[in-house]
């Protein structure tokens, strides 16, 4: 089982691509927030093997932790 985690402020697309991944045989979504400071409490308390997550709720502190910056 692939578990999948979602960072996304959108409740529509969140919703969506929860009831996309959630009709996958092989995949299941562990966790949903948001925000990035709820998202990152969720990683670790599920460590999911995916996490999709919405680039422009990132801020200048989680960029260079990702190397983006």
């Amino acid at each position: 089982m692939i578990n999948v985690m979602l960072i996304e402020d959108y409740p529509v697309i969140r919703s969506g691509i929860t009831c996309l991944i959630e009709k996958q045989q092989n995949m299941s979504v562990v966790a949903e927030t948001d925000n990035v400071d709820d998202g990152y409490k969720l990683y670790f308390k599920n460590k999911p093997d995916v996490l999709i997550l919405d680039l422009d709720l990132l801020d200048e502190r989680v960029r260079k932790v990702l190397g983006m910056a």
